[in-house]
């Protein structure tokens, strides 16, 4: 294999013997060591910004204009946005900005100016201190903890509960860290009496170790899926 590539790029294995190993220890490297060597001076490329799903677009211009969301949708997709991309801060506050335009984008242009440090975080924090809701991180906070199920499925309730964790969130009513202990609190609290699939979360060692939300509710729709089919 070494040689095919050696030929395919015009080179022998002399050529290479020559590059990665001094002119004294030439004759006594192997075709196997040479290609250790190669590995060692190869770094293979990121694949951070590849792949990912993209937020749409928003503006802050009212009405919305067609192709963007409005603050409260494109916010709800940002903050759970920003728990799946499994990249580095400085890559979420680029994928931030691309996804705004017009004046939401000069806001961040302006905190950029006046703390060229700000992080992903602060990014939403800025635009919801802009075009969010007036009502404070406790008030929402206690919204969310007064939150009960009715009537519709336990994953619908979850995805409500979600919505207002993230104004929550952005809001400052509560550190990140926390979000699945405390989504997985109200879940098992807020849910209607009896409900078996409450019962099975609540009899699992999910309590203890809280998975985040995609997999909870990924969890959850399988359960309910089983128990239709069994009601079917």
């Amino acid at each position: 294999k070494l040689n095919v590539f050696l030929q395919k790029e015009g080179k022998s294995v002399e050529d290479v013997r020559t590059i990665v190993t001094p002119a004294s220890m030439s004759s006594a490297v192997t075709n196997e060591g040479l290609i250790v060597a190669l590995g060692k001076q190869y770094t293979p490329p990121s694949y951070e910004g590849v792949g990912y799903r993209k937020l749409r677009f928003f503006s802050g211009i009212h009405p919305t204009p067609v192709g963007e969301d409005d603050f409260e949708s494109w916010m709800d997709q940002a903050v759970q946005m920003m728990e799946e991309w499994q990249c580095s801060d400085t890559m979420k506050r680029q994928r931030l900005a691309e996804s705004l335009r017009g004046p939401a984008s000069d806001v961040i242009r302006s905190l950029r100016m006046s703390k060229p440090s700000a992080g992903a975080m602060e990014y939403l924090h800025a635009l919801d201190d802009i075009y969010g809701t007036t009502e404070s991180g406790e008030d929402l906070y206690l919204c969310f903890h007064t939150t009960y199920q009715e009537g519709e499925k336990l994953s619908q309730y979850l995805c409500h509960l979600e919505t207002l964790l993230h104004k929550v969130l952005v809001k400052k009513g509560i550190l990140a860290s926390r979000l699945d202990q405390v989504r997985m609190e109200q879940i098992l609290k807020g849910a209607c009496s009896g409900n078996l699939i409450a019962l099975k979360l609540q009899l699992s060692d999910s309590r203890q170790n809280p998975p985040s939300f995609s997999k909870l509710v990924r969890d959850i729709r399988e359960e309910e899926d089983r128990l239709a089919a069994r009601e079917a």
